[in-house]
């Protein structure tokens, strides 16, 4: 499993897929700098921002709309890096070269998720960290380590299912398709949230919690996005209400998601990869 893992990273090297990411992160957070700088700096000659819960909702909202750019960065990471893991290398011979090795179909797959889990984990974790020390830096937002490190694991366990998912389409479709099916199935539960938001503002929507419960069923990036949120605002104890609902707008969490559906998570993850494990396993090469 490890010299597959190994060659996995060996082949996002040799795609420059870890230089170009590299290059085009450094500038989403130099140009996330320099806007809270200027907040910063606004901030100082505005006296309406000058208690502890004005200063603690500009910090959040200012941090949860980086994270939530940052969900795309990762999602397309994982989503194009992992498109063609397995019709690709079918096409090139690659797997041709690797399965008549003594070595397990389901290891060889194993090796491969976990190769691009590991490196999904990692990107998240550096842009996570990243963005929550420069808002910090700028705006002295207050670090409530427990609620960030709830926020943190909400934000990891989204590279996990989306390598998982993708992986999955590559045993079934060609690289291209694959590519275009995940993200269309990422942009679903990402407008099923979106719809679920906007059709709770001032009232309950029985209507939109089914609509954000089946898009977050099918996928559910949005929902550990709306966790995420839940964790950097009201999971604090922080008592900002529906401050923060106006303060964040449309990156609000409304009806944030339960530690049971983080349990179903973990259970999407597992059957993904295992359906996706049994597919490889019978597939023609």
């Amino acid at each position: 499993m490890v010299p597959v893992m190994l060659l996995t990273w060996r082949e996002i090297l040799r795609r420059r897929v870890f230089l170009v990411t590299v290059l085009l992160t450094a500038v989403f957070l130099i140009l996330y700098g320099w806007g809270l700088s200027y907040v910063a700096r606004v901030g100082e000659r505005a006296p309406s921002v000058s208690n502890l819960l004005d200063q603690y909702l500009q910090g959040a909202g200012l941090l949860v709309a980086g994270v939530f750019f940052a969900n795309f960065m990762v999602a397309f990471l994982v989503i194009f890096s992992s498109a063609g893991t397995i019709s690709g290398e079918i096409e090139s011979g690659i797997l041709c070269s690797i399965l008549p090795r003594p070595v397990e179909r389901w290891q060889v797959y194993l090796g491969k998720w976990a190769g691009l889990a590991i490196w999904g984990l990692l990107y998240a974790g550096v842009l996570f960290w990243a963005l929550v020390w420069m808002v910090h830096l700028f705006l002295d937002f207050p670090l409530d380590m427990t609620s960030l490190l709830r926020a943190f694991v909400a934000l990891e366990l989204m590279p996990l299912v989306l390598s998982a998912v993708t992986l999955l389409g590559s045993a079934y479709l060609p690289t291209l398709g694959n590519g275009v099916a995940v993200t269309l199935l990422y942009g679903l539960a990402l407008l099923g949230g979106l719809m679920e938001q906007f059709m709770s503002v001032g009232a309950s929507s029985s209507a939109g919690e089914r609509i954000g419960l089946v898009t977050s069923l099918l996928m559910p990036s949005d929902a550990l996005y709306r966790r995420m949120v839940y964790e950097v605002t009201a999971g604090s104890g922080i008592p900002v209400g529906d401050s923060a609902a106006r303060m964040l707008g449309p990156f609000a969490s409304f009806n944030a998601p339960s530690d049971a559906f983080l349990v179903y998570v973990g259970v999407y993850i597992v059957a993904v990869f295992l359906w996706g494990c049994l597919r490889f396993t019978w597939r023609d090469i």
